[in-house]
């Protein structure tokens, strides 16, 4: 497997598999596949979004999409991970997690001190992902849960 930067423009029906994961109908007026394809067409911004993808055997099999928080911050202190999704088939395989590590690796080279990150408070792998990889539960709000994680200098990732 391989984990790199998707570079744009980027077309988020390759990865519409991995976006009905991430985005289950009914959570957030999201209605079917095309609903999904224009969430992610109005939240994602070319020059501030990072998103990575992991690869196996030439296809995505998940992603990863960070960016600054607040968008317009002097100061990269605080990343905000959008999203992270593994298709179905390549679950509980570690690749979660290595989107994760790499998502550290990628925030501590672009200078930021923490992460935060939101799941939906019925979404146990991504809660389960978030806990076993060294995020803390900030606040609660709704149906959702909001994470914190704060980056070493040192590397370590848990």
């Amino acid at each position: 497997m391989t984990i790199e930067t998707w570079e744009p423009p980027i077309d988020f029906s390759e990865i519409l598999e991995l976006l009905r994961v991430l985005m289950p109908d009914g959570k957030h007026h999201i209605d079917g596949d095309q609903s999904r394809l224009d969430s992610m067409a109005e939240t994602y911004d070319e020059e501030l979004d990072t998103v990575r993808v992991a690869r196996r055997d030439d296809r995505i099999v998940g992603f990863s999409r960070f960016k600054p928080n607040p968008p317009d911050a002097d100061a990269t202190v605080l990343a905000y991970l959008w999203d992270v999704a593994v298709h179905p088939e390549y679950q509980r395989q570690g690749i979660g997690r290595a989107l994760m590590v790499d998502l550290f690796t990628e925030c501590r080279r672009s200078g930021y001190k923490r992460i935060w990150s939101r799941t939906y408070e019925d979404n146990g792998p991504a809660i389960a992902l978030h806990r076993t990889t060294g995020f803390s539960i900030i606040f609660t709000k709704d149906d959702s849960i909001v994470w914190e994680r704060t980056l070493d200098a040192a590397g370590e990732t848990q």
